[in-house]
């Protein structure tokens, strides 16, 4: 008797003691996951992947590619607008993308992508809306996919009561007349109108970039300066953005 206890409690004794290793195992392999999770992975080579042969020249093709966008908008509106102010993006680059929940280590790199920006702003001759729904008809036209809750129709865009009509008086809630559209695979558009607004809000279409390649080039624009900036009564202003995705690297690449 005293022999078959003494071997239920050493199988017991085991028992306990590889559970209990198991478990210092469990907790070792994740402390070393974690940290592992904590380190910063090596940023892509931005550089090598800007200076291929066929990435240079998808980035030159994108150039053409927006000027025919900008050429097309500028005969849609004529002689009715003034351009007043262009900024330029020619950015190749990759986002490292973290977890929100375990600190500030750790994360992945996005796909490179080489995109092509320009930025352009107007002054136009008459309200917002005739122009708006000249690009809208424009866009259609040229086949290309409308985004947002009014992808069906020209956006709102209500004229400004006739006390607010001229430029030189603040209107800080002017309801929004935007128009967003994509046309695939490689180009997007963004356009934002204005009557009376002095506070205006442009989000770039470029995505975020944490590490750039040495030749990317950024040329920015002040917004509120050209919205600001002393123009015809009964006039309206529009920014618009034209991006051309040139390349894109993907995990095979």
């Amino acid at each position: 008797m005293a022999s078959t206890a003494m071997r239920v409690i050493r199988w017991f004794l085991g028992a306990v003691l590889s559970v209990l290793l198991l478990l210092l195992g469990l907790a070792a392999w994740g402390l070393y996951s974690f940290a592992q999770g904590q380190r910063t992975p090596h940023a892509p080579d931005v550089d090598k992947v800007a200076r291929a042969p066929e990435v240079r020249a998808a980035r030159q093709a994108a150039v053409g590619d927006v000027e025919a966008v900008y050429t097309t908008l500028e005969q849609t509106w004529g002689a009715r607008a003034e351009r007043r102010a262009e900024a330029v993006s020619d950015v190749c680059g990759s986002e490292l993308r973290t977890s929100p929940f375990f600190g500030s280590g750790g994360g992945k790199w996005s796909n490179v992508r080489c995109e092509r920006e320009v930025v352009r702003a107007y002054v136009l001759d008459g309200p917002r809306e005739g122009h708006a729904t000249g690009l809208a008809d424009a866009l259609n036209t040229g086949h290309w996919y409308r985004k947002g809750p009014h992808a069906a129709t020209t956006p709102p865009c209500p004229a400004p009561a006739p006390a607010t009509a001229a430029p030189s008086i603040p209107a800080d809630h002017e309801p929004d007349c935007t128009i967003d559209a994509t046309l695939p695979p490689r180009l997007s558009l963004s356009a934002r109108f204005w009557d009376t607004g002095r506070s205006p809000y442009f989000s770039s279409l470029l995505r975020p970039a944490d590490v750039r390649s040495t030749d990317s080039t950024t040329r920015p624009m002040d917004a509120q300066a050209v919205v600001n900036a002393p123009r015809p009564a009964g006039s309206s202003v529009v920014i618009v953005s034209v991006l051309s995705l040139s390349f894109e690297q993907h995990p095979h690449s």
